[in-house]
């Protein structure tokens, strides 16, 4: 299921092209990083991201998906 936090870590990751990168912007560890987007991709039943060995990038389902993403996260700030 999405929250507004796996909506903020998939906008990082996507912003910071690497889970590392995102884990450190967001105060976590990037296990846990990982682990939310993975949780986001199986309740979609999508991949958001092209992992490769040191970052990511996303999907064309993960470019529509941060549009939207970005979107709520404005709507509620």
């Amino acid at each position: 299921m999405w929250s507004e936090y796996s909506l903020e870590v998939v906008d990082a990751v996507a912003r910071t092209g690497s889970f590392s990168a995102a884990a450190s912007e967001l105060h976590r560890v990037p296990s846990a990083i990982s682990y939310t987007v993975k949780q986001l991709e199986e309740w979609l039943a999508v991949s958001l991201f092209e992992r490769r060995h040191r970052d990511v990038e996303l999907t064309e389902a993960g470019i529509i998906f941060v549009k939207e993403a970005r979107s709520v996260i404005k709507k509620n700030e």
